[in-house]
């Protein structure tokens, strides 16, 4: 069955091409052919057809296309509103910009007060335990790990800050001595531990 609406579909273009009936006839014609072949397939489906346009539909469509946008004089006219919501747009995004960034300066201030005291020569509290291992590192740099760690949560005295890392002289309960630095993110300040 299909192939015999896209068969009379091709004669009828051939009609068309031939002069012998009009565009309009032709996009009826398909119209017809193709929504009583899209209705037998698709019984249950509610789906809208694509409705093809009539040659003087098409033209007034194109005109009025040009008419908005090909149109020097429709840009000249609308000027005024497209600089006023320009400027609005523009405005609003300054404004939300401006106040977002004073929120991000006002927190990374009180943050950045919390650090110095946090990052403050004092005593820490190492956060170990034997799951989480802290490590001592040669110098303030995360390639440089020793084999010397903290297992469990001690106190430490940092002595300098470099780098995101304190730099500690610790001995343990039998007389070991380990030096190194360790990150900061395993510390946790301490204003009340005293060694």
């Amino acid at each position: 069955m299909e192939k015999n609406v896209y068969q009379i579909l091709q004669d009828w273009h051939e009609l068309l091409k031939s002069g012998a009936i009009t565009e309009t006839e032709f996009a009826a014609k398909k119209r017809e052919l193709l929504g009583a072949g899209q209705k037998k397939e698709n019984t249950n489906q509610n789906e809208e057809l694509i409705r093809v346009l009539t040659p003087e539909e098409q033209a007034q469509s194109d005109a009025e296309y040009d008419l908005l946008f090909n149109n020097p004089n429709w840009f000249q006219k609308n000027k005024g509103w497209i600089i006023a919501v320009s400027v609005a747009v523009l405005t609003g995004f300054i404004i939300w910009y401006l106040s977002n960034n004073e929120a991000k300066s006002s927190n990374s201030f009180d943050n950045s007060n919390n650090q110095t005291l946090q990052t403050s020569t004092s005593y820490y509290k190492v956060n170990a335990d034997e799951y989480n291992l802290v490590h001592f590192y040669r110098s303030p740099d995360i390639g440089t790990q020793k084999a010397a760690y903290f297992n469990s949560i001690s106190t430490v005295y940092v002595q300098k800050i470099e780098n995101g890392f304190g730099y500690v002289e610790y001995t343990n309960d039998k007389g070991q001595t380990s030096k190194g630095w360790l990150k900061m993110e395993d510390l946790q300040y301490c204003s009340d531990c005293v060694k």
